[in-house]
């Protein structure tokens, strides 16, 4: 490990929601065990020198129905001065943004599509990588009627737009990292990722995340006051109603049709100082 590492004291239980008994979620993470070796030696995990914020919270899944989509409520504060976030989403080699958008509600749309759908193409590895594709596609090449498509729409962001963030992305774009040098004969992938930045003492990141092929309509969100916001399209409408915690998690159910889908509101304790 590096100067200023240590192997993670925490188990997963104590990142999970929901705690189970097995003995392999209590285990610290830094020594997992393993069937051959000794615990930690093939996969320890570290950690790096404590960086405390007040809170960090993320709560994710994905509401099923006619239209399945996903969720992502990231509630991160450092102190109560502005500092500069970045919100990532992995993707694949060959993802660029096709449309960069204010929606109805002055949030951010995203609008994604692969520029190889059947993924016949090289994806960059090798010894002879192919230059990284540009973050927006061009407006010249349109993207074919029922093409797969992801709708990554910010329901709620908070952002100082007067400040550029001292962050690799200044805006809404893809970016993709180099891999480290390999020995002889091994080569890693490029890692290609969406990142959006704010500068604001809480971003408050609110994303549903909406898959769809090109010609599909995209679904209306609006807002019932500040704490609830409707999804719809013809044949399905959820609301879904947020309420913070003392602890900074913002809670979350989901209803459709007078029926609660899924409701995330447990107490979560902080993790200790170790």
């Amino acid at each position: 490990m590096p100067p200023g590492y240590e192997l993670e004291k925490h188990g997963i239980n104590d990142f999970s929601y929901a705690k189970h008994d097995d003995d392999y979620l209590k285990a610290p993470l830094g020594h997992q065990p393993d069937w051959l070796k000794i615990k930690g030696s093939i996969t320890p995990v570290s950690r790096g020198t404590n960086y405390p914020v007040q809170y960090a919270w993320r709560t994710v899944g994905v509401v099923r129905g006619s239209h399945p989509y996903a969720l992502v409520i990231d509630d991160i504060r450092k102190d109560d001065t502005p500092h500069d976030y970045t919100w990532y989403l992995p993707t694949e080699y060959d993802v660029q943004i096709v449309k960069r958008e204010t929606n109805a509600d002055g949030g951010l749309d995203l609008l994604l599509t692969g520029n190889d759908p059947a993924q016949k193409k090289s994806p960059g590895a090798g010894k002879n990588p192919t230059p990284p594709l540009p973050s927006l596609r061009e407006t010249n090449s349109p993207v074919p009627a029922g093409q797969p498509m992801l709708l990554v729409r910010f329901l709620e962001i908070q952002n100082d737009p007067k400040v550029i963030p001292a962050t690799e992305a200044k805006e809404p774009m893809i970016l993709e990292d180099e891999p480290p040098v390999q020995p002889k004969g091994h080569y890693l992938q490029r890692v290609r990722r969406l990142a959006v930045p704010a500068h604001t003492v809480e971003p408050v990141f609110k994303v549903l995340i909406y898959p769809y092929r090109q010609g599909d309509p995209l679904p209306s969100t609006a807002w019932n006051g500040s704490n609830a916001v409707s999804v719809s399209w013809p044949d399905q409408k959820d609301t879904i109603s947020f309420s913070k915690q003392v602890s900074g998690k913002t809670d979350l159910k989901v209803t459709r049709d007078g029926n609660t889908l899924i409701s995330v509101t447990n107490l979560v304790a902080p993790l200790g100082d170790q």
